[in-house]
């Protein structure tokens, strides 16, 4: 059975058939001709000149013949016939002669295509067609160019140095092709169209990623458009103030809320007394806390928060618990040695367990294995303190190889394609964790060698260094995408004393291992940069010290760029062990932040779960809401 020939373009997983369809010829239609000699008559008719172009149901001629529509293949396309007979199956709006008497079709994807040698192939739009668009890019200079920040979604258009850009016909329930001065735009589809960093054009594919257009064609990008983000009544300034060692007022009951007395916030307790139950079964323990800093709490919606961390004294294992009221929504255990939400898909986890990676479900409860990795054991995403990238296509394992050798390597899970192992001990002593870098780019990795002795390897997805970090400079980190479009990781600067910026919070590049203070002060200790929404802020906590004014045991949110240091709270926790320490955590949208405090206890116990609420203060739109 011939079918015709099919292109597909590849946006990430943005796919477009960019074809006129895969059609069987067989299948096509039948069209009652009534001329079955139109095709030695051909020479004797008149042909239509270059520049004709036509709908139906009127027809031209080739000196292949004639063409006509026949019946329709959906709403706004139709069958292709050529001398009474199905055109290998094409289908589409427009038909026009061009360029010498060639035959083009318009398609359903708003591509052009030519008919050749009896298939057909995507091309560009005819010569005539090209000079009859009416003349939106000859006429931009004149128009106004839309402004860095602008987004729109359909019906809308904006406009660019390289035109007016607008959205085509649907290419799903949720996407639209995207139209360039008339003609598609190299078959991209997509949501949100969006100018941003001096003029250039975005679209946020169905992925979830944001595409640029350049020179033609779409390319993934971490080059991402900065979602407004403005926080009102926060504190910003440099002034000490010093956290009191006797708290001030008694401990809110379990769902109550405080004001914090210095930096004026609104804090929720979001976890029981140890030994009291837990609505739906199980009780609260006296160690809680949710996982780790750089490891996301909320799911993508923000509808819920996993706390994994529920023991000691009868404490009865995972909580999951609603992102709105804090209630306890069901009880659940991660199926693997460790689990992560997909940064795109509010109800799905990711785990890794011996050789094996899969999917959770932990509303359902369903557990789907995505790949078995043959020969490898003790496989973990980290361990401890991976992620997935920012699409949720790519992550980083870490385990034993056949040859028992302990290595990372990355892993595709969109096209399940396996990168290289690349071998720990040929970088450092320990690996303390390995990660996927935010735009899936890098394969970084963190060792603890002993002591204040800790390096980052940034390598290539096939295990070629790319850069190399001072020891501890920074520590405790998370990684982010900035606002100049560079992935960086940020954390704790501590190489020790004598270093001019030793306890700041920094960034460094990580292509280039440039590092960037981004704090004026304060001895920085856990850093979380989990709002994925955002991209371009931090919270960190300080440690209780007099030594690195001004910021003294408090949690803080810094922009990237280090122009501003929103302080948040007091913690209120005697550190006295690592469970003990204050973790905060990040939200996606970037307007909560999870911690847990002791609330001064002498033994640091028992510790318990705080949600900081920043949004009465800030707003911010995110990537797949903005308009």
């Amino acid at each position: 059975m011939l079918k015709t020939t099919l292109i597909v373009i590849a946006i990430g997983s943005v796919v477009s058939l960019a074809g006129l369809g895969e059609i069987d010829a067989q299948e096509a239609p039948a069209v009652q001709a009534q001329a079955p000699g139109m095709a030695s008559t051909a020479a004797a008719q008149t042909l239509s000149p270059d520049g004709a172009i036509i709908g139906p149901p009127e027809s031209l001629t080739t000196a292949d013949g004639t063409w006509m529509f026949g019946s329709p293949a959906d709403s706004n396309n139709w069958y292709i016939i050529l001398n009474g007979q199905s055109a290998a199956g094409g289908f589409g709006s427009k038909i026009a002669v061009d360029n010498g008497g060639q035959l083009y079709v318009l398609g359903l994807d708003n591509n052009w295509w030519v008919y050749q040698s009896g298939s057909w192939v995507r091309t560009s739009a005819p010569a005539h067609v090209q000079a009859q668009a009416p003349a939106v890019a000859s006429t931009t200079a004149a128009q106004t160019l839309s402004p860095d920040g602008a987004i729109i979604g359909p019906p809308e258009s904006l406009t660019t140095a390289d035109g007016t850009w607008m959205f085509g016909s649907q290419a799903d329930s949720n996407n639209w092709y995207i139209v360039l001065n008339g003609q598609s735009a190299a078959g991209g589809f997509g949501s949100k169209i969006a100018v941003d960093n001096g003029g250039r054009l975005y679209v946020l594919g169905l992925d979830n990623n944001w595409w640029v257009y350049q020179s033609g064609s779409w390319s993934l990008t971490s080059d991402y458009p900065t979602p407004p983000f403005t926080c009102r009544g926060l504190n910003s300034d440099l002034n000490v103030y010093r956290a009191p060692t006797t708290v001030p007022f008694p401990k809110v009951g379990y769902l109550q809320s405080y004001i914090d007395p210095v930096f004026l916030t609104r804090i929720t307790r979001v976890t029981g007394d140890p030994g009291t139950a837990i609505p739906g079964g199980g009780t609260w323990g006296t160690v809680v806390h949710h996982q780790y800093s750089k490891v996301q709490a909320w799911n993508a919606d923000e509808s819920l928060i996993f706390i994994p961390f529920n023991r000691d004294d009868g404490g009865s294992g995972g909580v999951f618990i609603d992102g709105t009221t804090y209630q306890p929504v069901f009880n659940a255990r991660c199926p693997g040695g460790e689990c992560r939400w997909y940064p795109t898909d509010p109800n799905r986890m990711v785990w890794a367990r011996g050789n094996q990676i899969g999917d959770w479900f932990p509303r359902t409860g369903a557990v789907t294995t995505v790949a078995t990795f043959s020969g490898y054991s003790n496989l973990l995403i980290g361990p401890h303190e991976g992620n997935l990238s920012l699409s949720g296509t790519m992550i980083v394992l870490s385990g034993r190889n056949s040859a028992g050798a302990d290595v990372a390597f990355a892993y595709n899970l969109a096209n399940n394609i396996k990168y290289n192992d690349v071998l720990v001990n040929n970088y450092g002593a320990r690996l303390n964790w390995a990660s996927i870098s935010p735009a899936g780019d890098y394969l970084v990795m963190a060792f603890s060698n002993g002591g204040s002795d800790r390096p980052s390897v940034v390598l290539d997805l096939n295990g070629n260094q790319i850069s190399r970090t001072n020891p501890s400079q920074p520590t405790h980190y998370d990684m982010s995408i900035d606002d100049n479009g560079d992935e960086v990781g940020v954390g704790s600067n501590r190489p020790g004393g004598g270093n001019p910026i030793n306890g700041r919070v920094i960034k460094f590049r990580l292509k280039d291992g440039e590092v960037t203070p981004i704090t004026l002060g304060g001895f920085a200790r856990h850093t979380s940069t989990r709002d994925t929404a955002l991209r371009n802020w931090a919270v960190s906590s300080m440690e209780p010290t007099r030594s690195f004014p001004p910021y003294d045991d408090e949690i803080d949110l810094i922009k990237l760029d280090g122009s501003v240091v929103y302080r948040l709270a007091h913690t209120y926790n005697n550190m006295t062990d690592y469970n003990a320490e204050v973790i905060p955590s990040i939200s996606p949208s970037g307007t909560r932040v999870i911690f847990q405090s002791n609330w001064e206890s002498p033994t640091g116990r028992p510790t318990q779960v705080y949600v900081i609420d920043l949004r009465p203060n800030c707003s911010v739109a995110s990537r797949a809401e903005q308009r």
